[in-house]
């Protein structure tokens, strides 16, 4: 899968250990492993069978999230980078066949709701 970011800070970020670690602490290391396993992955039909971690889909939000949660309080939001991916109603994504992600924020409910955005 390919990975974008929704902010040039958000990528320098997550490609920079001494940053993430700012951003997450003791969780960039596993921060860093998903990432390379996002991009090891054909489609999110092969990640979900490679995630260890809890995922769900926030289709409220405009346009539709995936959100994996890699502790109880840190979590990444990413969205389709795919224009092509719609179920046959034109709205919902259908993401087992999504193949680009966009991460636009992560999110440390821990610490006063941070986020680290665009």
């Amino acid at each position: 899968m390919e990975i974008a970011f929704s902010s040039k800070e958000l990528r320098d970020s997550c490609s920079q250990y001494l940053k993430l670690k700012e951003m997450v602490g003791d969780f960039a290391d596993v921060l860093m492993s998903l990432l390379e396993d996002i991009k090891a992955c054909c489609s999110f039909l092969d990640l979900k069978n490679l995630l260890s971690f809890p995922y769900f889909i926030q289709n409220h939000m405009s346009p539709e999230r995936l959100i994996i949660k890699i502790t109880d309080t840190i979590e990444l939001a990413f969205v389709s980078n795919n224009s092509y991916v719609h179920n046959d109603d034109g709205k919902n994504i259908n993401w087992d066949y999504v193949t680009h992600l966009k991460l636009v924020e992560i999110l440390d409910n821990g610490v006063q709701n941070a986020k680290f955005s665009a």
